[in-house]
């Protein structure tokens, strides 16, 4: 970083390029939208060069150590070396997972006397987000730690509203909290309606906490009532789904790139969030939705905290009573009136303006780095 301003660096020891999950997506786009305003820096790890202007210092996994707390050290190492050499005071680490902040730990005091701040990215919650399954108390356990290590970063980056609110309770003061939600860029290609709107459409995982299984039991009693109408799931593998018996309105798609989920949006004429109200699904706010608005495509979910702060009161269809039958008696409710599936979705578009990368690069400048 030859810029002598501050710049921020981003740390993850889980940063791939390219990238493979959405969480590296996203923070990917994160690092782009911010070096747009401010120098910076990402270490992620590849055997090929990153693109040009990924502003990513490449890391390549062949020369880490084996074993996977040394590989964690070595990228620690590795980065921090770039950050000791290159940031200025008033540079920002921000740092986005559990053993990166955990390591990262024992040099965050004699690097804030240095003048290096730091930011904890807190985009998930992992001791509300797994709910079930063999890793359920280790994450548990990690999400627990990770809760008493927000206070030793300077800044903790959270989500949304609700989001915040829910560190403030964990005892995070206000004022070191900062909100800057995912972003999805407004996209050229808009969402149409269709003379017959009856193709629904999920994504996301068969976790309990994402409410697949009362969607599933939606559509068995829609088979009856509205045999017209189906679904599709792009996530879920034909193995996650094997314990659930799917009715013959429901396919699954499986795993979409993401590169192809705009093609999916496009296809179906109503997006269906099933997540039931739990501590989790009022906290987070799924980064699909996001997607969804910014395609101009008519979204459906429960009235939750978390998906109302993206989506608005009107940006979406929200419904307040939760269970198969009320799921099932939204969907044809919000599928009847085509028009009200339009508008919807336009509204939704509009309000998908305020999570363009663009906006967020300016959202972290400022909240980092104030008028300078």
């Amino acid at each position: 970083m030859s810029d002598s301003r501050p710049g921020v660096f981003f740390l993850s020891d889980q940063l791939e390029s390219p990238p493979q999950l959405g969480f590296q997506i996203h923070l990917l786009e994160l690092i782009r939208a911010v070096a747009a305003r401010v120098p910076t820096r990402g270490f992620c790890w590849t055997s090929a060069p990153p693109a040009p202007g990924d502003g990513l210092v490449a890391l390549d996994p062949a020369a880490a150590p084996s074993g996977r707390l040394a590989r964690k050290w070595h990228y620690l190492e590795h980065a921090f070396e770039h950050i000791d050499r290159e940031g200025t005071p008033g540079s920002v680490a921000w740092v986005r997972s559990y053993s990166t902040a955990l390591l990262a730990l024992p040099g965050l005091r004699w690097r804030r006397r240095a003048g290096i701040r730091t930011v904890y990215d807190a985009s998930s919650l992992e001791r509300l987000e797994v709910q079930e399954g063999p890793g359920r108390f280790a994450a548990i356990l990690r999400g627990i730690v990770l809760e008493n290590l927000y206070p030793h970063f300077d800044v903790v980056r959270t989500l949304n509203d609700p989001m915040r609110d829910y560190l403030v309770r964990l005892g995070i003061p206000a004022e070191r909290i900062i909100v800057i939600p995912v972003g999805a860029e407004p996209q050229a290609e808009r969402w149409r309606p269709r003379d017959e709107p009856r193709r629904l459409l999920y994504v996301g995982s068969t976790s309990a906490w994402q409410g697949l299984p009362t969607l599933i039991e939606a559509m068995r009693i829609l088979e009856q009532r509205a045999p017209q109408v189906t679904l599709s799931m792009a996530g879920p593998s034909r193995d996650d789904l094997a314990e659930l018996a799917l009715p013959a309105n429901v396919r699954a798609l499986g795993h979409v790139p993401h590169a192809g989920i705009g093609r999916v949006y496009l296809e179906h004429d109503l997006f269906v969030v099933p997540r039931p109200r739990s501590v989790v699904s009022e906290t987070v706010t799924p980064m699909k939705v996001v997607e969804a608005m910014a395609y101009g495509m008519p979204i459906l979910a429960m009235d939750l905290g978390a998906i109302r702060w993206a989506t608005g009161a009107d940006g979406a269809f929200l419904h307040r009573e939760d269970g198969p039958e009320a799921l099932a008696a939204a969907i044809e409710e919000a599928i009847s009136d085509p028009g009200a599936l339009v508008a919807t979705g336009a509204r939704a578009f509009e309000r998908s303006a305020r999570f363009s990368w663009d906006e967020i690069g300016r959202s972290v400048a400022r909240e980092l780095f104030g008028d300078r």
